[in-house]
């Protein structure tokens, strides 16, 4: 079998809807060979190239045709292993607190990635501080920034109804036993509207 055929092995075990890099090859050859097999098969039609370095097994709809790849499979791919939160903009519209769109959703990790452009979207990871870091990779992470983007004085009755509603119970749950276990990472404030959450 040879690498290409490893690689698309692996490649469609990951499913539709996968990005992935050349790094996730690494075991099954040289870097040299690993990236003249992803261009092979992006010639082929088999993978797409969302920018040098970065693939996407394209995930398709009947009547859509080729969708868009996820921003988090995105995010996720670049940073590999490392830590991962997304910002507190990106948050708000993933939590449907807010409407907006962002042309540019941002990602923070321990260090930077060159930009990934998607159709009219751009996926952005940038280094961050450990406070900013605060609830990576958590399932409340999310939550965690919006509250955090929103501020004191924007965290009303409704994003505190929004959120309660929208949130699963074990996410609720993860979100209040993290702002108790961990007080200096998150402002003081944020207890009570998280208590509020949590508590249905």
């Amino acid at each position: 079998m040879t690498i290409q055929d490893r690689i698309y092995n692996r490649v469609k075990g990951k499913g539709r809807g996968a990005v992935f890099t050349p790094k996730d090859f690494l075991g099954l050859g040289s870097r040299a060979a690993v990236d003249q097999s992803l261009s092979r098969m992006v010639k082929a039609g088999t993978i797409h190239r969302l920018r040098r370095g970065v693939y996407y097994f394209p995930k398709t709809h009947p009547r859509l045709g080729i969708l868009s790849p996820d921003g988090d499979a995105i995010a996720r791919a670049l940073v590999g292993d490392a830590p991962l939160q997304m910002s507190g903009a990106a948050a708000m519209n993933a939590l449907g607190l807010s409407t907006q769109v962002p042309a540019r959703t941002i990602y923070y990790s321990d260090r930077s990635f060159k930009d990934v452009p998607v159709g009219n979207r751009v996926i952005s990871v940038r280094k961050a501080s450990p406070r900013q870091l605060a609830g990576a990779d958590r399932p409340s992470g999310p939550a965690l920034q919006a509250l955090k983007y929103l501020g004191k004085d924007r965290v009303d009755d409704r994003v505190v109804t929004t959120l309660r509603n929208r949130l699963s119970r074990a996410v609720k749950d993860d979100l209040d036993a993290y702002v108790q276990r961990h007080p200096r990472k998150v402002p003081d404030w944020i207890r009570k509207p998280v208590s509020q959450i949590a508590e249905a």
